[in-house]
Parts: structure tokens; sequence; C-alpha cells
């Protein structure tokens, strides 16, 4: 599909944007957008520019295929990111200069500094003269400055010798440097046994594999990573302890639980450089708290905080309004996640939003107006509770006005403060770009004003491609939880040969969550579910008690109940339901397949409801939490105490298995550890019970995407569900997508 959605690159100060617009033949071109005529034209001259750049790297480029797809018009001239390095190209000349750009430093916004990290010590060095200057001298491993650390990703950065800037933030006068010190010291570690080294052994050497050993924090460990918050002033050197609690850094993240603090935008600079602002979640994550703290003199301020029997989310990270010194706070203290206004002495002035709705982003502010844009869910009566819909909202009095009014999921997320080089909102606050679509319903990218009036259709995604295939959309449902009286959402994909007079077997495509949800919303091409049903299934996907976003009710379903892993029982109970509309169902010949948290609940749907689900393909799953993150444990399954995490563990219940399972994991997998896999895969043999596994060689937590996988889970659902025996050697090909 071609322009299934459009981000927008505004000009500086302008309501004026540019994207990049897909032609046939893997062609593009760049297209200048003016928000106030609703005009549209070229953004440059393409022949021009793919000249200079060829020019000044040696090489030659089609002006319909730039090796590049976001382009930023600024001061005269074309920015963007080429050949692994930053380029400007005048648009007056048509000249490029390549930028030169380690991507292990960040640059001050003067551009006169630049920080990095050596030897697990924080650094700057002057742009000018390039001398240097050591910030931090008493590093060390694993108490380290401006180290990613904590995360779940470790040992793939490690092997692939992944290049990470420092987890600083500068402020905007780049006077001052945020940053970080974690303490992992004594955090215990995890293993993984490399049996195909990434060099080759030596020829007529030892066949050794490796050890990697990698820090990782497990539910119930006494430590934990923890991190200190630091303020130096460059030019004087001078360091500042933020006197902050102790940030306990949760997740999962998959790059590091350390850069959530600052990548999720959970500590950010205020405006006038002075202060940095902090959330603060315990471990237990049942309280949050929002923090200001004096650069200069470390001392801090509480301003906010939220408490909660089960868990608290830090779903919409909080935003300072500069001129009138408040902030906007995203709370579920109602039962529903609003946003509050308080002062920046921490007094609340009032709710701005309330209702049995869900505001899921704030997307931007109009401070002069007094108003907020938000995306929410769940507030029009009749539309699925999960589609999103954008909103303006008076600050001061709290009335909404909806100015996205299709029946649809609208697209606009929202944007830190200051990065309106990727927000969908103009400067002026008064246009934005929404690109909404439904399940059946090919997507629409338009630009509206602040009132919701469509000023200019930019582009209709172009799906012919796959309407040639003639894959039919899928179906839409509604029916009862197991309570018989909460609505859960969900969808069915039947192949394109579908005959409603004939029986087909059903795959239900499983993540569990409870962070995210897993029915489409959006126009689905070329998915998993609608690839899987061609070979002859009707593949489910629905959403039961504990998914997110809706009431704070609703989610807690989840909470010290994982085993239930995202409503599976809910599942049965919707399948048994639609089975009395649709005959075509075949509840005789149900099976089910997922990963990593759709991998434990696919193996655990098929040790609760043996009778039921008849065939798994379960791959990477988290089958036991007790060997997962201690972040997700201990936020969903709650503090370790006592056996509290037995109603999870799947080993404990790997007696009850009838049907045929196939458990699948990599053993280079640094998120979830082949140790969960393996620790079932030896209760099923205590058991006496019968079951298949598949093991991928150096391969990490992203093997599902593997197309001998994909070959192999496929050929199990056909042979042991559907009843029919796979092609014999078929080669499944991958397609690299185009890089950004």
């Amino acid at each position: 599909m071609r322009n299934v959605t459009v981000e927008p690159v505004w000009l500086p100060g302008e309501d004026k944007f540019t994207y990049r617009r897909q032609l046939a033949n893997d062609e593009k071109e760049f297209v200048l957008v003016d928000a106030n005529t609703g005009g549209a034209a070229a953004a440059f001259d393409h022949s021009r520019l793919a000249g200079g750049l060829g020019k000044a790297t040696g090489k030659s480029y089609d002006a319909r295929k730039l090796p590049f797809n976001r382009v930023a018009l600024v001061n005269g001239g074309a920015e963007f990111t080429a050949e692994g390095k930053p380029w400007r190209c005048s648009l007056s000349d048509y000249v490029c200069a390549a930028a030169a750009k380690d991507p292990e430093e960040i640059v001050s916004p003067d551009g006169k500094w630049v920080a990095f990290t050596r030897n697990h010590n924080l650094y700057v060095r002057s742009v000018a003269d390039r001398h240097e200057v050591a910030l931090t001298s008493d590093g060390e491993e694993y108490y380290a400055y401006a180290a990613y650390a904590g995360g779940n990703n470790v040992v793939t950065d490690r092997r692939s010798n992944r290049k990470m800037p420092p987890l600083v933030l500068w402020s905007p006068d780049s006077k001052r440097l945020l940053t970080c010190r974690t303490d992992e010291r004594n955090v215990g570690s995890m293993y993984l046994i490399q049996s195909i080294p990434d060099q080759p052994w030596p020829e007529g050497g030892p066949r050794r594999p490796l050890v990697h050993s990698y820090k990782y924090a497990l539910p119930g460990d006494e430590n934990v990573p923890r991190m200190e918050l630091i303020s130096f002033d460059v030019e004087s050197r001078k360091r500042t302890n933020l006197r902050v609690p102790l940030l306990v850094q949760h997740g999962p993240d998959h790059q590091s639980m350390a850069g959530s603090l600052f990548a999720g935008h959970r500590a950010f600079w205020s405006e006038d450089s002075t202060t940095a602002f902090a959330a603060e979640m315990t471990r237990d994550q049942k309280s949050l708290r929002f923090w200001s703290a004096n650069a200069a003199t470390g001392e801090a301020k509480l301003l906010a905080e939220d408490h909660a029997a089960t868990y608290v989310e830090y779903a919409v990270p909080a935003l300072v309004l500069a001129k009138s010194k408040q902030f906007l706070w995203w709370s579920e203290r109602s039962g529903w996640g609003h946003l509050y206004l308080y002062d920046l002495d921490g007094k609340l002035v009032r709710p701005v939003t309330s209702g049995p709705w869900v505001v899921r982003s704030i997307v931007g502010v109009d401070e002069a107006r007094g108003q907020v844009f938000i995306s929410a869910s769940g507030r029009e009566p009749g539309r699925d509770p999960w589609l999103q819909s954008v909103y303006r909202v008076q600050l001061e009095t709290g009335v909404v006005t909806a100015v996205s009014p299709e029946k649809a999921d609208h697209l606009v997320p929202g944007a830190a403060p200051g990065e309106f080089a990727i927000s969908r909102l103009s400067p002026s606050r008064n246009f934005f770009v929404d690109t909404y679509s439904g399940i059946g319903d090919s997507p629409v990218s338009v630009l509206r004003n602040r009132d919701g009036k469509v000023v200019r259709e930019i582009e209709r995604a172009d799906v012919s491609a796959y309407a040639a295939l003639k894959a039919p959309a899928p179906v839409s449902f509604i029916v009862k939880a197991r309570d018989g009286k909460t609505d859960v959402y969900g969808t069915l994909h039947l192949p394109s040969n579908f005959d409603p007079k004939k029986k087909y077997p059903v795959l239900d495509s499983d993540y569990p969550g409870p962070q995210t949800i897993k029915a489409p919303k959006r126009y689905q091409a070329g998915s998993l579910e609608q690839a899987t049903a061609e070979l002859g299934f009707v593949v489910f996907q629905v959403d039961g008690l504990g998914q997110p976003w809706r009431s704070k009710e609703y989610h807690d379903y989840a909470y010290a109940n994982m085993g239930d892993t995202g409503g599976l029982e809910d599942h049965v109970a919707a399948l048994k339901q639609l089975a009395k509309e649709y005959p075509y169902l075949d509840l005789d010949r149900v099976g089910i397949f997922g990963h990593s948290g759709g991998g434990f609940a696919s193996a655990r749907a098929m040790l609760l409801y043996p009778d039921f689900y008849k065939v798994a393909v379960s791959s990477a799953g988290n089958h036991d939490q007790l060997g997962y993150l201690y972040s997700w444990g201990e936020k969903y399954q709650g503090p370790v105490s006592g056996r509290n995490y037995d109603n999870q563990d799947t080993t404990l219940i790997a007696k009850n298995l009838k049907g045929k399972l196939l458990l699948a994991y990599g053993d280079m997998d640094d998120n979830v550890n082949p140790t969960l896999s393996i620790r079932l895969i030896d209760a099923l043999i205590k058991a006496n019970r019968d079951f298949d596994v598949l093991v991928m060689p150096n391969r990490n937590h992203s093997f599902s995407t593997d197309p001998y996988f994909n070959r192999r889970r496929w050929d199990y659902l056909v042979k042991h569900l559907l009843g029919a025996e796979p092609p014999v050697g078929f080669e499944l090909k991958a397609v690299m997508p185009t890089p950004e």
C-alpha cells in the first residue's frame, strides 16, 4: 500500500509542512503544503537535489528515489539524513554538505558543545576547538553515568555493536546537562549460551559455545536498577545532585529501562533552563510522583502524586505550560484516564476533562487561547470504545469540542513540547494533519483547521494492489465477556475463497497485554492474521477483560491475575457466542498462536482449556513472570509474597496437555530468556506429555518475523488443525522494507 499515512514536517514557526508522497515503482516525491491557502507544490527541485547530493557523495541518485523519507526546510535549505549522516542542501544553488555526526554523541541546541561518554564517565567537547572536559571521573562498570542500563535488549545491542548516545538532556539555553547515574552493581545476572558464535570458529580449533552475561532483575529480587538524577553546569563544571528520590526504573523498554526516563518524556527541562522535571514511580508501581528540581541547588518540590491499590499508569506524560506557570497531569483517580490542571506550586487548579471516556494523548497546547488538543477514545456513544478521535478542550471551562467527526480511528499522536517537526499540530495551533481509517475503510489523510474543517485532502491511500487480491475485510463483532454483561470487541479474518456454507477451523491470534490491545481498529492489509486465514482458517482476535484504555476497573481485572492471560476465558466465551451467529465456525477445531506474551497465552490456553483448544504454536513465551523482568511481574502480578505467582506459572498445569503443542524459542533471546521455555519443556517431560520444540539458533526475541519460523508455524497449523499435508520444502522469502 502507498500513502497509508502522512507525516508532516512543519517549517519552523510557519503553517507549512513537507511530507513524502509515495508513487508507483518505489518512487517518491516530497511535497510542500501551505495550510493557510490549502495549496501544495513540490518541496524543491528533485533533480537538482539529486545532482547536488550525488556530487557530494560521489554516487548517482534517481530524482524519484532519493535516499531519505523525511526532509525539513530550514533557513533556505533542505535538511535530511542519508547515507547514515545528516545533510543540508542549499535550495539556492543545491550545494550539499554533510554534517559530521557521531551516533554516540549529542550536540547542544546552540551547536557549541557535544556530550559523550568514555569509560563510564560523562564528557563534553567544544565544537570550536575540540577541547574536552570531563564532567565526572568516578564512573565504573554497572555504576556509570549517562548509560543505558537494566534493559532487555542488552546482548542484542552488544552483539550488533550498536552505538548508543549518552542519556543526557541539554537545557534549551545549552548551559546545562540533565543526566543520570544508574546503579546495577548488585543486580543479579542472566545468561545466554551461544552455541554458534557470530564469528566462525578457528579452523581445526575447539567448538566451545560462548556465554553471555547481562544484568536482569527478576520479581522479588532485593536489588533492582536504581537511578540518580544529576545536573551539570557545563562552563563551571559544577555538579548538582537533584534531590528527587532515587528513581527505580520500570518498563519493559526494549532499549533500556534507564532510557525510558528520557525517551518517554518522563524527565525534561523548563523553557527557561532553570528547572528539571521528573516523574518518579515506586518499585511496586502503586505510587507515582511528579517533581520539579532547581538545577542549580538541587532543591526538589513535589508537584503531584497518584496512588492505587493495584498500579498507577503514566500513560500521558506531564506537560508544563510555561506562560501560565501550570502543568497538565494525566490520572485515573476518577476511574477513567483524564487531565488535571495544576500550578507549579503543586496546587490542583481544576480537572480539565471528566466522564466515562479516556484521554489517550496530548496532541498539543494553545496557551494563548487557553486550549489543549487531545486524542481520546470512548467518548462517542455507539462506537468501539478504543476508536480514537481528536478534541479541542477549553482549559478554563472544560468544554470539549470534537474536531475529527468521522466514525473511524484517528491517528494524531502527541509530541513533546518544541518537537513540532514530528507533531501533527501546526506551530500556530491553527491546523493539524489527521489520518483516519476503519478496519474496512482505507486510510485518508487530511489537513484540518482548529475547528475540524477539512482544508485539504492530502492523500487517499492507494490500496489497489492489495484490493486486487480480493481479501475480505475483517468482520467486526461485539459479544459479552464471561460476566454476561460487559461488551468485548474483536474481529474475524476470512479467507479470500470463503464459503459461508462450509465449516472452517478457528485460529485465535492472541497477545494478552495487559499494556496494549490486540484486535485491530485501523485498516488491515497483509497482516499475519489475513495471511494465515488464506490457508483455510478463520482467524479470531478479541480483547477481553484486563486490557487498557477503557476504565481503570476494566484494566485492573488483570492485576494479580496474569494467569488469565488477557481475558482468555473471554476468548472462549466469545467464540461460543459467535458460533451461534456464524455457523461456519467449527468449534471442534480451535487452535491458537502467539509470540512473547502471546506465546505465554497460547501455551496456557492449551492447558487451561484442553478440551477447547486443540493445537497451539507458542513462541518466545514468558511462561512464568518470576523469570521475567521484575518491573513487568511486580506491576501486573504484584510484589512477590509467598506463592502469589502460582496462578500464572504455566509449568504447574503442564499435566493438562491433550492436544498438539509446538514450543519455539530463540537461543539468544535477551528479552524473554530461553530458560522460561526450557522450564515448561521440563515440566511437560515430567508429566509424560507429547509435544514439539523448535529452537532458532542465534535468534533474539524478534524471530517471529523469521521466514523459516513462519513457514514452520503455518505447517504445524495446517497439518494438525486443518488436517492437510503442507508442501514439502516450501521456502518463504524475506522482503525487507525500504529503510526510513
